[in-house]
């Protein structure tokens, strides 16, 4: 081969390896006008100051819409009034009251931060046009914007594929990786696609990501290389390095008009027996696109069909009826038919024609309508009702009645959602699938709060086996819905739970163990405070972020941290003696006694009592071979000792 030829192939060869590294980033044009368009999101709430990111949407003029995620710009579920984390007490209860106290009279007040960091900089306050809480999106709306800005492309998002390039953006730890006393600078991150997460429709509600999404991170873009929205950061699974992204498509959804959660409410001005009750849909516009809605009703509670989502299902119901909702500034408003009362279970499905003119439905709720108060009692009409979704994301919507000074009451709806750290599937019900071993109806028991809570069974999944319960907590009814193995048959059906056990047939767990449990995606060092001597539940005390919790958990969920002293081979006596032993390299030593050697493991017990178990292989040679002949019998001291 001549050297003109071999140069040639070493070109063509040199400018593949440029050309695909190039393909692994973003152009300059395009990395200039993304990072222009993510903004840093500021929420003041009282005291509270919390941070996450952000991206523009839509410009005309000096006025731009931004798009985050809901519980970005709301407040956290636990300060709102009533609300808890197991496990607090004293001081730590009183500042979780003063601080709940302080928040409770402030709404957020949230800044959009352009150019964050850098010399232009602008900060500008920012009104929330809409929250749908479900998506766990929202959109805000900011004026006076100096720099025209390039929006971010949604509508025109490429189909998400596993092992697709994507990009990040966003302010990770928000101003703690800050260089001065400013705002900080953004991060763009690199990750994957690693999964398409999917509803049981087959609809895509999660793209998992395998790269960093850190706190900070929730609400910004994830683009492609091209810099179109591939979806919007919202959530990361702990300890790993997988995140998750809510799909560009449901924005799409958001800006050609769509609905929230329906509630009931009690009519302004009714009372009592004679009390009437409206249904009230958030709406979600930010664009004016809606152009009519209804709802079809039937007075009593029908399980939906996941498969059957999109689709109408309760028009086959020969007592569904159809009712138009009327649109008005921030919601949908019908009022129910005559003879709805307080208490009674009612399942409705909201469908709407949308800006493009085609027509959606939502899918179908179950509500319980509030009960009227009579003029002049307290209403004390407090119910929460607590939904676990397909990603483990928790959902709960709570409806406090009041009364108000004329006599009447009103019904306020609030709707909170707290992000799981788990990757997002459920685990399946028993067997895969298989028969749910319980029943609507059952009495049984399980942990909620911190708490082993008396519960009934109102439903079963017939797809996943998990199970809907109720009971009342500290003056709330609630409904979670739980997987089978958190939930346990109480009363006389209740089969017999045979108390944790060590080997050495004594309960496994005492006051004063140390353990490890796994707590909200953390291993936590805890100490056992309480053993339950009816079903072997153990209640653990350890300190998180300076407060101390004491939840109460299965004996299955929790582990010794310093394994039980086991009892000796038969070749080892009572009196084994102390010896050092070491590593190969000798740098660790110990000084123990030799307890067993087992599967290619030696046990050592230290003077303080603690057993240790080290793989043989790991020993020096003499260690070695003096374990050996001491699980024979034989005790010949290679230290000389």
């Amino acid at each position: 081969m001549s050297r003109g030829c071999v140069l040639r192939i070493a070109v063509v060869l040199t400018l593949l390896v440029t050309a695909a590294g190039a393909d692994d980033s973003l152009s300059p044009e395009t990395m200039g006008r993304v990072k222009q368009a993510t903004v840093y999101i500021k929420v003041v709430i009282g005291p509270l100051e919390l941070f996450g990111s952000g991206f523009v949407v839509q410009s005309s003029g000096d006025s731009a819409l931004v798009v985050t995620n809901d519980h970005v710009v709301t407040k956290p579920a636990v300060l709102a009034p009533g609300g808890y984390i197991p496990g607090l007490r004293g001081r730590d209860r009183m500042a979780l009251r003063r601080l709940q106290s302080a928040v409770a009279t402030s709404e957020p007040v949230v800044t959009v931060v352009f150019n964050s960091g850098e010399p232009n900089e602008q900060s500008i306050k920012a009104d929330v046009l809409c929250k749908l809480a479900a998506a766990d999106l929202a959109v805000l709306k900011v004026s006076s914007v100096k720099n025209s800005v390039t929006p971010i492309d949604f509508r025109n998002s490429p189909q998400p594929t596993e092992t697709m390039p994507v990009f990040m953006l966003g302010f990770p730890f928000g101003e703690s990786l800050s260089t001065n006393k400013g705002n900080p600078n953004i991060t763009v991150g690199k990750g994957s696609v690693s999964s398409i997460r999917k509803d049981a429709a087959g609809k895509v509600v999660k793209i998992q990501i395998d790269g960093a999404l850190n706190p900070g991170n929730s609400g910004g873009p994830v683009i492609d290389r091209q810099g179109n929205l591939v979806g919007i950061a919202v959530q990361t699974v702990q300890g790993s390095n997988i995140g998750l992204a809510i799909p560009a498509g449901e924005l799409v959804s958001v800006f050609q008009g769509t609905f929230g959660a329906p509630t009931v409410a009690i009519k302004p001005g009714t009372s009592g027996p004679a009390a009437k009750f409206d249904l009230v849909v958030p709406k979600i516009d930010p664009t004016n696109q809606l152009r009519s809605a209804t709802v079809h009703l039937v007075s009593k509670a029908l399980t939906p069909d996941p498969s059957k989502a999109g689709q109408p299902q309760l028009v086959a119901d020969a007592s569904a009826r159809k009712i138009d909702l009327t649109l008005n500034g921030n919601d949908a408003r019908a009022e129910l038919p005559p003879g709805t009362t307080g208490g009674q279970q009612i399942t409705v499905q909201v469908s709407y024609v949308n800006g493009q003119g085609a027509s959606v439905y939502l899918e179908p709720q179950v509500i319980t309508v509030p009960a009227p108060v009579e003029p002049g009692k307290n209403p004390g009409g407090v119910t929460a009702v607590v939904v676990i979704g397909p990603d483990g994301t928790t959902t709960t919507t709570t409806t406090t009645t009041t009364q108000n000074g004329k006599g009447g009451t009103s019904s306020r709806v609030t709707t909170t959602r707290r992000s799981s750290s788990s990757s997002g599937n459920r685990p399946a019900g028993p067997g895969g699938g298989k028969k749910s071993a319980f029943k609507t109806g059952d009495q049984v028991r399980v942990s909620w709060g911190g708490k082993v809570q008396d519960a009934e069974v109102i439903n079963v999944d017939g797809n996943s086996g998990w199970v809907m319960v109720k009971f009342s907590s500290n003056g709330l009814e609630m409904t979670p819905t739980l997987p089978p193995d958190q939930v346990e048959l109480a009363g006389d059906d209740a089969p017999k739970r045979a108390p944790a056990s060590s080997e050495e047939g004594t309960a496994a767990f005492q006051a004063g163990d140390k353990v490890r449990i796994a707590w909200a995606g953390k291993v936590e060092n805890a100490e056992v405070i309480n053993v339950n001597g009816n079903n072997g539940w153990v209640t653990v005390k350890f300190r998180r972020n300076g407060l101390e919790m004491t939840p109460t958990l299965p004996p299955d969920k929790i582990e010794l941290a310093v394994k039980k002293k086991k009892a000796p081979s038969p070749a080892v006596t009572s009196d084994s003696k102390l010896r050092t032993w070491s590593n190969k390299s000798g740098k660790f030593k110990i000084k123990a006694k030799f307890v067993e050697l087992k599967n290619d493991s030696v046990t050592l017990e230290k003077e303080d009592g603690e057993t240790v178990t080290v793989a043989l292989d790991k020993l020096s040679e003499a260690d070695q071979k003096a374990a050996r002949e001491l699980a024979e019998g034989v005790e010949e001291n290679p230290f000389g000792e």
